[in-house]
């Protein structure tokens, strides 16, 4: 089977168009890699339509069947949750935190301390616990390190970015309604004591603070005060 001159071009096209968006050039480029094999194109072939090592098609290939297989994990996650509102329902730990979409560090992190604690099986409700604590976010007066900042490795980029993923998971309205009051809170924590790093990586200014005039608070009118001298 030949490749033809429509494809190469068809490739130095694609370079041309998207030249300052390197991501999507790439992820349409995988699409079509996929959709070759598919075709009967072998390995050999592909790499050299798009100038890669005869190892990389492979590579590519077998990344995006994981990725669809995660993506159809989450869709059944996402679907149960929605159908049925239970956030105690419990997974295993690698199947759950990988199909969540989770930044690769936070789910060897999040993975090795579940492990650490001898637990297998995990539910959204210990998710929430462990990077929204309720009691501790509940405790006026407490100045100690966010529970999950203590663990070796996560680091306040990926907590930031961790928190921020499950503000963007569809999964029913139980748990936006517990996300949305512990983040509040959370936010609040943070401005309390002046973690400006992140607070700013990880709210999003319209939906918190409408989240946060919720909480009955008497310093409310300052906090959402210093919300809006952050952003304007």
């Amino acid at each position: 089977m030949n490749i033809g001159f429509e494809l190469i071009e068809s490739r130095k096209m694609s370079f041309s168009l998207f030249e300052e968006q390197p991501f999507k050039v790439n992820e349409l480029r995988n699409a079509r890699i996929v959709e070759m094999k598919q075709q009967g194109f072998t390995y050999e072939q592909i790499a050299e339509a798009y100038g890669l090592s005869k190892q990389r098609p492979q590579q590519i290939i077998a990344e995006m069947e994981r990725r669809n297989k995660l993506e159809q994990a989450f869709a059944t996650i996402a679907a149960e949750t929605r159908a049925t509102n239970d956030l105690h329902k419990s997974r295993p730990v690698d199947y759950f935190l990988s199909a969540l979409g989770f930044p690769k560090r936070g789910v060897s992190v999040l993975t090795w301390h579940y492990r650490k604690e001898g637990k297998q099986l995990i539910s959204f409700n210990d998710l929430l616990e462990l990077l929204l604590p309720r009691e501790y976010l509940d405790d006026p007066v407490s100045f100690q390190p966010i529970p999950a900042l203590r663990l070796k490795g996560l680091g306040r980029i990926v907590y930031a970015d961790l928190v921020k993923r499950l503000g963007e998971l569809d999964l029913g309205s139980a748990f936006a309604e517990e996300y949305r009051h512990r983040k509040a809170k959370l936010l609040r924590h943070l401005l309390e004591r002046d973690q400006k790093f992140l607070f700013e990586r990880m709210h999003n200014l319209d939906n918190d603070v409408l989240q946060a005039r919720q909480i009955n608070h008497e310093d409310m009118f300052k906090f959402n005060d210093e919300l809006k001298d952050r952003h304007q």
